[in-house]
């Protein structure tokens, strides 16, 4: 890398990914993080539709869709990165739902995703 050349969190490398998504694959989540903080941004998306949280949910990486679901909630478009679909119909909702073990799930769910379910609502108040 030349002395003068920046480095942008979403311009993608040579094979047509981004920084972010290269560490999300990498199961890096501390480099994701520094990332989004960067600016990089969790709605691009790949030839595929896919964004960031289809690729975490996809590769089975729970410390890093932690990481983009805390941000998108904190951006205020955690409903919309949960539900937007890729080219295939697949939303990272449905996929971490189809992921076996159950721990993608838990993630969601722990970041507040989705809003009516049980277990991200506040108890009700018994009478």
């Amino acid at each position: 890398m030349l002395a003068d050349e920046v480095l942008n969190a979403g311009d993608p490398t040579l094979h047509g990914t981004t920084p972010l998504l290269l560490g999300i694959r990498l199961g890096h989540k501390r480099v994701v993080n520094a990332l989004l903080d960067g600016g990089a941004s969790m709605s691009v998306q790949d030839a595929h539709g896919a964004m960031p949280l289809h690729d975490a949910c996809r590769a089975v990486r729970p410390e890093c869709c932690r990481v983009l679901l805390a941000h998108a909630r904190q951006l205020g478009t955690l409903g919309d990165v949960c539900t937007r679909a890729d080219a295939h119909g697949s939303t990272p909702w449905d996929l971490a739902q189809a992921e076996p073990s159950g721990v993608l799930c838990k993630v969601f769910e722990a970041e507040g995703f989705p809003p009516n379910h049980p277990s991200t609502s506040a108890p009700s108040a018994v009478v």
